[in-house]
């Protein structure tokens, strides 16, 4: 899966240029994995049901669990996760 584009400005830093600033430091090796994960795989249902990986179906996102109650949201189109977000949910 390619990325399109991302809605969290430090979080396309981190995925771009591996720049960590602005990303608490213990969502880093969980965010990282996720991501390397994402990248060889073709539609989030193929993703380990342990990220937890549903559609979100008013906003029309995928959510996969990073730690907690932190988040990695997107929306898939074109086979490209676009609009990649990480949040907190509570």
């Amino acid at each position: 899966m390619r990325f399109g584009s991302f809605k969290n400005r430090n979080l396309e830093q981190f995925v771009v240029y591996g720049k960590t600033k602005g990303i608490r430091q213990d969502l880093i090796p969980n965010l990282a994995h996720l991501l390397t994960v994402m990248r060889f795989t073709g539609k989030p249902e193929g993703f380990d049901p342990k990220w937890r990986c549903h559609f979100l179906c008013q906003s029309g996102r995928y959510s996969l669990t990073v730690k907690g109650a932190w988040r990695l949201t997107f929306a898939f189109s074109g086979g490209e996760a676009v609009a990649i977000d990480l949040e907190q949910y509570h």
